[in-house]
Order: C-alpha cells, then structure tokens, then sequence
C-alpha cells in the first residue's frame, strides 16, 4: 500500500495542470448533486409551507366520496373544536364563475370563507397588498389574488397570464356558475408569494351561500390548524373518532396537487444522482484511462523490475480517490458561498421565495457518489491496460 500511495503521489506530481482540471471538474460535479438536492429541499419546503397557510391548513375534513358538499358544518366545527388539540377550524365553500373588467374576464377559484374565522387558519388577511381584508359582516366585497388583477405596477404575475384592470375600491362584475350576475367591490388585492393561492376570489361565505340558495350547514370542506406539540397523525384520528359524516385527510399527502409537486421534485433529485455519478464515472475513467495510456512503457518497466500489476492498479484507485478528495473539498467550498449567497438573496418563484436547504447526510451522499465513482472509474481504467504484455508494450505493439 505504502508503494501504491508513492506512485500515486509521483504521478500527481508529474501532471499537476491535468490534476486541477480533474478537481475542477468533480467540484462542479459535487456541487451540482448538491445543490440539486438542496434546491428541491427548499422547493418543497416553501412549497408545503404555502399550501397550509393558504390552500389546506394542516388537515382537511371533506365529502365522502359520493358526497358533494358536507352538509353539517356547524355540528361538525362544534365537535372538532372542542378537541384541545385543535387551536382552530374554519369552513370554506367552493365556487366557480367570471370576473370582468372593461375589457375581459378571468376564471378565478372562488373561495367562500368565514371572514373571522378564516384568521386563526389561513395567512391570507397578512398577505393583503393593496386594500384591506374583508370587514366583519361585509358581504358586498371581495379579495382578489394578484395572479388576477397583476402586480403594484400591472405587469402580469408570475404565471404569465393576462391580468384584469382592476382596482381597489372599484366594482367587478362576477357572473357565477349558476347564471347569478352580481357587483362586489374590491376591498383588497393580496400577494401570497404563491400561484396556487393568487388566483384566488376571497368572498364571505354566507354570501356565498345565498347565492346558490344554500343553508348554513352547506361547505365544501373544513380547514383544521392544529395546536403545537400535537402531530397531524394523533389529530386525524381524533377527528375521525367523532364520528362526523365526512372525512378527514392530510391534504399534503392524499390530494394529488401536492403530491404530484413533490413527486416532480423527487424525481429531479434522482435524475440529478443518477447523472451525478455516470458524469464522474466517465471524467475519472477517460482521465486515467489517457494517463495510463501515456505512460505505458514506464508501467511495464516497473511490471519488469518486479512491482506487481495489483500495485499499479492500486497506484490508480489511490489517484483517483485523492482527485476526488480534492474535488469534495473545492466544491464544499463552492456550495458553501452559493448557498450563502441565496440565503441573503433568496430566489423568487411561483411558489414563493425560497433558499437551498440541506443536511449533514445529504452532503456525506454527494461525497460518496463522487468517492466511489472515482474508485470504479479509476479501476477499470487502470486495469485494462495495465494487464497488457509487457513485451509487447516494449515493442511498441499494441
């Protein structure tokens, strides 16, 4: 071993420039694992973050499966309340219809919500951009998302698509799904930092309600925000045991919205692994694989004084897991000042502001991927052609 490290130190030596073109190219290698990986943690993170503050809370009651809406909300909101694991509930009702300006219209996701419930569960009366939120008992406004009307400026939002030229303080024509024509003013434009939330048509629920002739009791699901030191698990089941006539989920797990997002991502991550390894596989193996080549007379003149081809080979493995070392190092350091550099500035996407987020382990897995990588490159490389005649070699024949 000792023989095999001092061939690898020499022959480092010898080709020092192609020594820090190798390290430069496995600390882009680590880098892009890591980061990729660190990058989906801080999608998914912001990701479920803003789907319950804005879309499901932490659980859900909803209809059974051949029901539309639950038609015991008060009952159900008495019930779930009273459990001290619960630090609030509040109904919603779904709708859908037309929002018009003077020109055109847009197809926003009407929620009907509990104005002053709503506080305890949702951030949206903290998201408010321009405007106020909906007034106790004020059934004549509406909050629109930004992804509707545009930006402070009236630029579009972060979907691209074309906003209404809407105002705070105007009235908006809404034309419901059941034929009804009514004028609401705007009392407030929100910006929630996510697309989901942002088409959104925030409408007191009674309100809402009389519009399509419905009774107190009607809701199209129940938004649960749980206390702390309570998990989403213990509650659900709690809820479940009340025995009320619909069903509690944990949105981000059953829905496939959020499901299918995080899927994405995981997918991403593993396709970045996956490219991650053949990528250091293939610069490891070319790089040895052009060193041995280049140097095989010197190789078999060592094979004739009596250094053995495991000795050789082994020479290899050891350079390639000293390039890979080098190359962990210099990337930890790159990923070091990217990843500060987006904690200060994060990056703004649909979802929202978000910053790279790793761990420990996911770090040691980066390292490993370019570790072993290395090796097996290393090692094929260096085989084949250390196995050659020496000979042959000698003759300069092939």
């Amino acid at each position: 071993m000792n023989l095999s490290f001092f061939l690898a130190i020499k022959n480092l030596k010898s080709s020092i420039k192609l020594f820090f073109l190798v390290v430069s190219i496995l600390s882009f290698s680590f880098i892009n694992l890591s980061f990729f990986n660190s990058l989906n943690n801080g999608i998914e993170d912001v990701t479920n973050t803003k789907l319950i503050d804005y879309a499901f809370a932490d659980l859900t009651i909803i209809p059974k499966e051949e029901e539309t809406f639950i038609y015991e909300t008060e009952e159900i909101l008495k019930k779930v309340r009273s459990l001290g694991s619960v630090y609030a509930a509040s109904p919603r009702l779904s709708a859908t219809g037309s929002l018009f300006d003077d020109k055109g219209s847009f197809i926003p996701v009407i929620k009907g919500i509990d104005i002053n419930e709503e506080r305890y569960i949702s951030k949206f009366h903290s998201s408010i951009e321009r405007g106020s939120y909906l007034g106790r008992n004020v059934r004549d406004e509406v909050i629109l998302g930004d992804e509707l009307v545009g930006n402070l400026d009236g630029a579009k939002g972060t979907t691209g698509f074309e906003p209404l030229d809407l105002r705070v303080g105007q009235r908006a024509k809404l034309i419901f799904d059941n034929g009804v024509e009514k004028s609401y003013t705007v009392s407030g434009i929100m910006d929630t930092l996510f697309w989901i939330p942002d088409f959104y048509l925030l409408i007191s629920i009674d309100e809402l309600r009389e519009v399509y002739g419905f009774n107190e009791d009607i809701s199209s699901e129940i938004l649960i925000k749980i206390n702390e030191g309570y998990t989403k698990e213990d509650v659900k089941v709690q809820v479940a045991n009340l025995g009320i006539n619909a069903k509690v989920i944990d949105s981000l797990e059953e829905l496939s919205l959020a499901e299918t997002i995080l899927e994405s991502q995981k997918i991403t991550t593993l396709l970045a692994n996956v490219i991650g390894i053949f990528s250091t596989f293939i610069v490891i193996f070319i790089i040895i694989y052009i060193n041995v080549n280049n140097k095989k007379k010197q190789l078999s003149i060592l094979k004739a004084v009596g250094i053995s081809e495991k000795t050789i080979i082994k020479s290899y493995v050891i350079l390639s897991l000293l390039y890979a070392i080098a190359g962990i190092i210099i990337g930890f350091i790159g990923f070091a000042m990217l990843t500060l550099y987006l904690e200060l500035n994060p990056i703004k996407l649909p979802m929202g502001f978000f910053y790279p987020q790793y761990t420990i382990l996911e770090l040691l897995t980066s390292s490993l991927i370019i570790i072993v990588s290395s090796l097996f490159g290393g090692f094929f490389a260096s085989h084949k052609t250390v196995k050659k005649n020496i000979v042959s070699v000698l003759r300069g024949v092939d």
